[in-house]
């Protein structure tokens, strides 16, 4: 099971220029069936609908869309789905199930579940606010680090676990 359509927009160099300078770029990724709403589960979603989002601009950059898949556990649909959404920093999606989530927080993208009325404007909306205030930018999502899980991680939650006697 592979791609069965995909759709690039090309942009002029003017348009790329006026993105770069309005401010940090998030690419984001919806699963949504009618390109309007959030309306699909990450594993057996047949579209998703791909933006350049800035704090003043939203460009529809890439269309994706799948042959229809059950949600029968099988992994072998997730393969061209990931691979659709290289260079996403997020995808907005209906459900998502956790070997997904792990497959996709690895390759810095960031799944978020929505609810049954989001909207693609929506969440480009909030995407834009967020991107205008540096504190709650979602590009921050990557630059974490976590904490070593050694054997000094381990015994802290030995001790913090409640014990009985």
């Amino acid at each position: 099971m592979s791609v069965q359509r995909s759709l690039q927009v090309v942009s002029g160099s003017q348009e790329d220029s006026a993105t770069a300078s309005s401010g940090p770029l998030f690419r984001a990724a919806f699963a949504s069936r009618d390109m309007e709403r959030i309306d699909e589960h990450f594993g057996t979603a047949t579209r998703f609908v791909i933006y350049r989002v800035t704090p003043t601009q939203a460009t529809l950059d890439q269309v994706c869309e799948f042959d229809s898949a059950n949600r029968d556990g099988n992994e072998d649909k997730l393969g061209p789905r990931l691979a659709a959404l290289s260079g996403c920093h997020g995808v907005y999606c209906r459900a998502v199930g956790a070997s997904a989530v792990r497959q996709l927080v690895r390759r810095g993208i960031y799944p978020t579940q929505l609810n049954e009325n989001e909207t693609i404007q929506m969440m480009i909306e909030q995407l834009q606010e967020q991107l205008a205030d540096p504190a709650r930018s979602p590009l921050k999502r990557g630059k974490r680090t976590k904490k070593p899980k050694g054997e000094d991680h381990f015994k802290q939650l030995l001790l913090e676990d409640e014990w009985e006697e």
